[in-house]
């Protein structure tokens, strides 16, 4: 081979695995809703590990997690004042979230690597 082509193989190549390595340890948005109020949101199904994110405008905010049966699961964002934060849940399934807000907000559910 000649040298002169190696470092055009050597940054293809690393340009490969960086791709590679960035596909497989990717966060996947799974849903992500901005509205204001409250309101039920369309299922999702998650792998387990993943993360809801949140961005809340209104004086009051809260997400709960609900089976498809509408079994509640879990609280996973409380909060009185304008903020944002983030929950983990680590459990696998197909859920909903139910929103009761007075205000705008957006709610991002990522599935982890």
């Amino acid at each position: 081979m000649n040298r002169r082509h190696m470092p055009r193989i050597t940054l293809a190549l690393a340009t490969l695995i960086l791709l590679v390595w960035q596909t497989a340890f990717a966060e996947e948005v799974l849903q992500r809703e901005s509205a204001n109020g409250s309101r039920n949101l369309r299922p999702f199904t998650a792998k387990d590990g993943w993360e809801l994110r949140w961005d809340a405008k209104g004086e009051s905010f809260r997400v709960s997690l609900y089976a498809m049966n509408g079994d509640p699961v879990d609280n996973l964002a409380s909060q009185h004042k304008p903020g944002s934060g983030s929950s983990y849940y680590p459990k696998a399934g197909t859920y909903y979230l139910s929103i009761i807000s007075g205000g705008d907000w957006t709610v991002t559910v990522v599935q982890l690597p």
